[in-house]
């Protein structure tokens, strides 16, 4: 077919498609709850404290590790202690990080699945990790050679 065999559309309808366009985006925007920097700045405040207050019992449970002679390997288990460790919810976790609770919930229970690429498995795990206080090089080499070996 050449180009002029298309139906072509009025500047009228054009104009009006994107008035809906906004119309939508508007309305989506209204439902996402607004936090005001005060609250972004609690919710940092809380998470450092629960960082901070945890070191002890992070440090015994690393030292269980080295004990038995064995190595810490990050995977989704451990991942998941050393959350409960700092007494970190998955609802406060996805707060700081902006990554919706199924997404973290998905890498601490090893649903590959759930992500649609490397690369976006490895952003969300970077912001757990850091959100964390862990060791950004040592979980996601451990990790992602675990992503990897799944297929």
């Amino acid at each position: 077919r050449d180009l002029h065999s298309f139906p072509t559309r009025r500047s009228s309808d054009l104009k009006e498609e994107a008035g809906n366009e906004k119309e939508i985006k508007k309305s989506v925007a209204r439902e996402i709850p607004a936090e005001s920097q005060e609250e972004r700045r609690e919710h940092y405040h809380t998470l450092a404290v629960k960082n901070e207050l945890a070191a002890v019992n992070l440090e015994d449970f690393y030292s269980t590790f080295r004990t038995h002679g064995g190595k810490l390997s990050y995977n989704g288990t451990v991942l998941q202690q050393i959350r409960k460790i700092k007494s970190v919810t998955l609802e406060e976790l996805a707060q700081i990080t902006c990554i919706r609770v199924t997404y973290l919930q998905a890498i601490e229970d090893e649903n590959f699945s759930k992500f649609t690429s490397e690369i976006y498995l490895k952003g969300y795990l970077l912001c757990y990790v850091e959100a964390l206080q862990l060791p950004k090089e040592q979980v996601l080499t451990d990790y992602i050679l675990l992503y990897k070996n799944s297929f």
